[in-house]
């Protein structure tokens, strides 16, 4: 009895030692996986932050240009101000003129 009790004893040892084989291999085979799966949220990470980076720099640049767009603007409303203003300076100084062969109110 003593000897089929070890035989049972160490068969139950290696069984218990190839299960403990097959939960560790199956735990590397999760952690593999695990170390993928982040690697590729990595990168997918990475990549999110570049888009990022290079939308705030477009960004930066519309920014800048719709700037200028506006001065442009504010220098030529400046100018056409100046313009008219000099017009109607001119028409005061001159008096009203003939237009299109028509005599102006004064002259009828």
């Amino acid at each position: 009895a003593d000897a089929a009790d070890m035989a049972e004893l160490s068969e139950l040892k290696e069984y218990e030692e190839a299960e403990k084989k097959d939960n560790l291999e199956k735990a590397e085979t999760q952690l593999k996986s695990a170390q993928t799966e982040l690697e590729i949220l990595r990168n997918g990470n990475r990549q999110l932050l570049d888009q990022m980076a290079r939308k705030d720099e477009e960004n930066e640049t519309l920014w800048t240009k719709l700037q200028t767009a506006i001065e442009d603007l504010q220098n030529l409303a400046t100018l056409v101000g100046q313009d008219a203003g000099s017009l109607i300076c001119t028409e005061i100084q001159e008096g009203p003129k003939e237009k299109g062969g028509e005599k102006t109110n004064q002259e009828v």
